[in-house]
């Protein structure tokens, strides 16, 4: 119940994150005007015929979606409510993702651990505010997170066959020993094996090459280092499955690129890896994955999770140890970015609930480690009293009732006495009560802390898209006339213009996003302009000044957005203050443009004009 609470949750924050910036930038644009285009579009006018962009990106996640959005298409016909519905439904196959994760870390790791792991799902900013976006990497995360659940579900991906051991002594009567047979074909392979080794291919074959990268380690660890997948079954199932999933990627991609034998990541590989095109967008250290961008996008579960390797290492390494060749091998290439890496903070949230439930639950045992005290005890009494009282069972040596005794004895003790010595590896070390109680108020603090840190992120990004925010002023400002021609510069296009905020392409309005036009003159001939650079278009313009425009264009609105923060100094001491007051006084009242109850924030958010409207003189 308390994951599937803390998995509701994170929906709940993921559907507030959409409400508050419904528009998109420029990294989630292809695949988000391809669910449009899907929906609303002939092919030979599909958005990405004009823009390309810097590779090319497959059609599968984009087809997948815009077939389970298909249904609300037929009978919504405002293209901005449907923007809300798709990148909705995105956001709850987001969710069953990460709730079987945490299902799955509930029967592994235990409730607390679990509970935890989702609390940091949805307190962290990342996971719930790009979770309904259209980025590749985060369609990429949820077949991972799937695959992920299988990993940590099941010890072992194969069946084991038996068959009789035959010996030259052995009389033709006597019952033969067996022999356990290795799996040789990958029809041994258990249907979650199958599911696990599918998924990978999926992801790295039709979604995000780099998740191969991902893949390896998980897959030679669990077949050289704890033998849960036998290697020829592997490798021929691997084998079937990539090749299945090629060919579904170029048969797909090959129709809607109209390009024979498209395979787009293949492409994607050749122009990061092997030209090493990524490099040209910047290069950083070595060491800025674990420096940098991780803490940034797991700031709470990062560290714990460090703790947890520590602490519990004998639980996590089988599944932290191939996160972290995947982050060094990664490391290697010198373009990077957080969402490059975004698929281990799942995990990462995992190993944070396992380092907290070390302190809350110790003395207690993961759930994975046996059955409950109480089920152990009477397994083993019962155990006992059979071997003394049958007599039609083989008897039971002294020494080894003894040893049963002892275990009962064990067991029993650690119900009436709390403090005797730890007695194996699945429990862990007692920890002062007073401890306990500060560890778990502080742990609270920190998330609720954490949880507010992401809101204001929230609030912060929404101020981020001037471009989106100037094409849905414009519809409401404009004339509803028929016949209109609206250009949309670059700039605009990157800050949240897509074709679902395209709004009255119904009643005959025409929006055009050419780059190549330099001249004054050349936009004459639209009657709305959605621009970054008034300078171009109104001779002598000064933003300052607020001039109104003069000659051919007008200017009917502008559009500020995010700059920057700035901390104000003493603004800490001051937010405390005015808090204090407006609890003792009881007034607090709600602020919908600053989302604050009218309280100062401790950093200044630095806006500017950047989008102007401009309309086109009669």
């Amino acid at each position: 119940m308390a994951v599937r609470a803390t998995a509701l949750l994170y929906l709940l924050v993921s559907g507030l994150c959409l409400l508050a910036a419904p528009y998109s930038k420029v990294e989630e644009s292809f695949s988000l005007q391809a669910v449009h285009d899907l929906l609303r579009e002939s092919l030979s006018d599909y958005d990405h015929f004009l823009f390309p962009g810097v590779v090319p990106r497959s059609f599968v996640p984009s087809l997948l979606l815009s077939l389970l959005s298909y249904p609300f298409a037929f009978f919504i016909n405002n293209n901005f409510v449907l923007l809300y519905v798709v990148r909705s439904l995105l956001a709850i196959l987001q969710s069953l993702s990460l709730y079987h994760l945490l299902s799955a870390a509930e029967k592994r790791f235990g409730k607390t651990a679990a509970l935890w792991a989702g609390v940091f799902n949805f307190a962290q900013f990342h996971l719930p505010y790009w979770g309904s976006r259209t980025l590749p990497n985060f369609f990429a995360l949820i077949p991972i997170n799937f695959a992920f659940a299988i990993w940590l579900s099941h010890d072992t991906f194969f069946t084991t066959s038996t068959s009789p051991e035959t010996t030259a002594t052995s009389p033709p009567t006597s019952k033969k020993p067996t022999t356990t047979q290795p799996p040789k074909t990958y029809k041994e392979l258990t249907t979650p094996g199958k599911l696990l080794i599918s998924l990978l291919a999926f992801t790295a074959i039709i979604l995000r090459c780099e998740t191969v990268l991902l893949s390896f380690p998980i897959l030679i660890s669990e077949t050289f280092i704890y033998k849960s997948l036998p290697l020829l079954p592997l490798l021929e199932f691997s084998y079937v499955a990539s090749l299945s999933f090629i060919a579904l990627t170029i048969s797909i991609d090959s129709y809607f690129w109209k390009t024979p034998m498209f395979w787009p990541e293949f492409r994607v590989f050749l122009f990061n890896v092997v030209y090493n095109g990524a490099a040209s967008y910047g290069v950083s250290p070595f060491h800025t994955y674990v420096t940098n961008l991780i803490p940034r996008i797991a700031p709470g579960s990062f560290p714990l999770a460090l703790v947890a390797g520590l602490v519990r290492e004998d639980k996590v390494r089988r599944y932290m140890a191939p996160l972290a060749a995947f982050v060094g091998v990664y490391s290697m290439l010198g373009h990077k970015e957080w969402r490059f890496v975004v698929y281990v903070v799942p995990m990462l949230n995992v190993f944070a609930g396992v380092a907290v439930a070390h302190i809350l639950d110790s003395r207690e045992k993961f759930k994975n480690e046996g059955d409950d005290s109480n089920d152990s005890v009477k397994s083993l009494t019962s155990g006992v009293k059979v071997a003394v009282t049958s007599p039609k069972k083989r008897p039971v040596s002294s020494k080894k009732i003894k040893i049963t005794n002892s275990r009962v004895k064990a067991t029993l003790e650690s119900k009436s006495n709390p403090k005797r010595p730890l007695e194996n590896d699945n429990e862990t070390e007692e920890f002062n009560p007073y401890f306990k109680i500060f560890f778990k108020s502080a742990i609270t603090l920190f998330t609720c802390l954490l949880f507010l840190g992401s809101m204001f992120s929230v609030y912060v990004s929404s101020l981020n898209y001037p471009g989106g925010v100037a094409l849905t002023r414009l519809h409401t400002l404009a004339a509803p006339h028929t016949n209109v021609s609206v250009h949309i510069d670059t700039y605009s296009a990157m800050t949240g213009v897509s074709r679902f905020v395209e709004v009255n392409r119904n009643r005959g309005w025409t929006y055009f996003k050419n780059e190549t036009l330099a001249k004054r003159e050349e936009y004459f001939g639209f009657d709305y302009l959605v621009t970054h650079t008034p300078e171009l278009h109104i001779e002598g313009y000064l933003p300052e000044e607020a001039s109104r425009g003069d000659g051919v264009w007008e200017v009917l609105e502008v559009v500020k957005g995010y700059v920057g923060l700035k901390y104000k100094f003493g603004g800490l001491l001051q937010w405390v203050r005015e808090v204090l007051k407006r609890v003792l006084t009881g007034r607090f009242e709600w602020d919908p443009k600053s989302m604050n109850f009218g309280l100062p924030f401790v950093w200044d958010i630095e806006m500017d004009d950047l989008v102007w409207i401009l309309k086109r003189r009669k």
